[in-house]
């Protein structure tokens, strides 16, 4: 699973955005969580959801394994129903 190519993440001071890469420049799309930027930036590198969810568990005390897992697994399928990663 990778983020399609004209999709990056845009920080804005306190705000991150999925931005489209457009000829005039970028275009946000959406606001996004640390946690889900966090996510994306994995995906971007190639990590596995397996190492992804375990990085994230390691990032935020509290933050149960299987919990994480069940949460990547929405996100990316979010993400994927809008377009913005393929397999």
């Amino acid at each position: 699973m990778k983020i399609k190519e004209q999709y990056v993440l845009r920080y804005d001071m306190d705000e991150i955005y999925i931005a489209e890469k457009t000829p005039e420049g970028l275009r946000d799309i959406c606001p996004i969580s640390e946690t889900a930027a966090m996510a994306w930036e994995g995906l971007e590198r190639g990590l596995e959801k397996k190492e992804l969810a375990r990085r994230i568990t390691a990032h935020f005390s509290g933050a149960e394994l299987a919990q994480v897992e069940r949460d990547l697994d929405a996100l990316t399928a979010q993400l994927a129903q809008l377009g913005y990663i393929e397999e």
